[in-house]
C-alpha cells in the first residue's frame, strides 16, 4: 500500500474545481436582479458536485424553478450555465 501525501490529500479536502464557482454569484446578480436566494442555493449546489473528491457517482442534484412568466427562471439557467462553463440541456 503506497503511503498517502500531503499534496494528494490537500488535493481531496480542496479541490480545485471550487474555486470556479468564486465570484459566480456577483456576475449573475449584476444581470438579474432580486434572484439572491436561488443563486445561493444553486451554488451551493454546483460547488458540492463540483468539489467531489473523484468521479461523480450520480448525476447533481436538480431544482425545480417555479414562477410566473418574464421573472427571469430561463435566463438564470443560462446564466448559471456561462458562468461555470455547463452545458445546458
Amino acid at each position: 500500500v503506497k503511503p498517502v501525501t500531503q499534496k494528494e490529500m490537500l488535493a481531496v479536502r480542496f479541490p480545485k474545481a471550487v474555486h470556479l464557482a468564486k465570484g459566480v454569484a456577483e456576475k449573475i446578480s449584476a444581470k438579474l436582479i432580486g434572484q439572491e436566494p436561488a443563486i445561493a442555493t444553486v451554488l451551493d449546489d454546483m460547488k458540492r458536485y463540483l468539489g467531489r473528491p473523484g468521479p461523480a457517482v450520480k448525476e447533481p442534484s436538480f431544482r425545480v424553478l417555479s414562477g410566473f412568466p418574464g421573472i427571469g427562471k430561463s435566463e438564470f439557467v443560462r446564466q448559471v450555465g456561462a458562468q461555470l462553463d455547463l452545458p445546458i440541456v
